[in-house]
């Protein structure tokens, strides 16, 4: 037996449904994800994002190569993507 709950909201405005349908569409949402997510946050439910924190300490650097630069570094890392297959067979 499931423990998940169904509820049906009444009085929904149409000017409602359109910022709802908007705003799922906007983040590639079901509406009913949507307002899932919106309660889950309205009460402290959310769960947390491991793995999502935003680094910039090294952003100064973003941007900074030459393209033969970039080509050089491209050339010296090439090896890395290289798989040792006899390393992976069973």
């Amino acid at each position: 037996m499931s423990s998940l709950k169904n509820f049906a909201l009444r009085g929904i405005t149409p000017q409602l449904d359109a910022n709802l349908k908007k705003e799922a569409e906007q983040s590639n949402q079901s509406v009913n994800q949507l307002i899932l997510t919106i309660l889950e946050e309205r009460f402290g439910l959310t769960k947390e994002h491991r793995f999502t924190h935003t680094h910039s300490d090294l952003d100064f650097v973003m941007g900074a190569w030459t393209p033969q630069e970039a080509r050089e570094i491209e050339e010296a890392v090439a090896q890395f993507d290289q798989t040792e297959d006899e390393l992976w067979s069973t």
